[in-house]
């Protein structure tokens, strides 16, 4: 009976640490229809959703997918499109008024992955100012997404001490130059959910983190 109560409670364990918690996935327009209730019964945890390109773009299903990810159960990110053609300023008014009220459980991120024809210095100053603006928001600073290589060469090591959701699809997890590693590693982008008619990334928490790691904690 007891070796079978450990067997019980490694397999709880086990289930907390590596199921629905653990993966995660983030989608856009691209992704078209989606059905919730089965990409939550497929074991996924929590969602990054897009809602913002640039100062004007709004992304075409992102009411749907956070209406029906929040009604499904899941954990609820929501994140930007950083381009260099427009004002930090103005894409973060683009950004939060998309938002609005909106209940999000998770820290906001913004993707950065292209610098439109800018040098690395005026991509950082301009990602500061968005930083900036975020953490005064919404009381955190963002999570940064990108992919590994693009992360090493224009923004490593400063933005190091921040969350980072990279991407690097093979079976060896991202590595940053300098101190520090990754939060969430994105390590496919053809995944395959069952809800979800086309490919979509899936990623998982560094050993050391988990959602609590990247929650947003309400303000007082």
């Amino acid at each position: 009976m007891k070796k079978l109560t450990l067997i019980l409670l490694f397999v709880l364990i086990s289930a907390t640490l590596y199921g629905q918690s653990s993966r995660g996935i983030d989608v856009s327009r691209y992704q078209k229809s989606i059905s919730w209730s089965k990409v939550k019964a497929a074991n996924v945890g929590f969602v990054y959703i897009k809602a913002t390109e640039g100062s004007t773009l709004k992304d075409s299903r992102f009411e749907s997918n956070f209406s029906g990810a929040k009604s499904a159960g899941l954990e609820v990110g929501v994140y930007h499109f950083f381009r260099m053609t427009s004002s930090p300023y103005k894409q973060f008014e683009n950004f939060k008024r998309a938002i609005g009220s909106k209940k999000i459980d998770l820290i906001p991120m913004v993707d950065v992955e292209v610098r439109d024809g800018h040098s690395k210095a005026s991509l950082q100053k301009n990602l500061d100012i968005f930083i900036s603006l975020v953490k005064q928001h919404y009381g955190c600073v963002p999570m940064i997404y990108s992919s590994q290589v693009f992360y090493n060469k224009y923004l490593a090591p400063k933005y190091n001490r921040y969350h980072l959701y990279l991407g690097r699809y093979n079976k060896i997890p991202p590595t940053i130059t300098g101190k520090g590693t990754y939060t969430i590693w994105q390590y496919t982008e053809s995944g395959k959910i069952n809800g979800i008619s086309t490919a979509v990334d899936i990623c998982r928490f560094h050993p050391n983190h988990s959602l609590n790691s990247i929650r947003l904690k309400k303000r007082s």
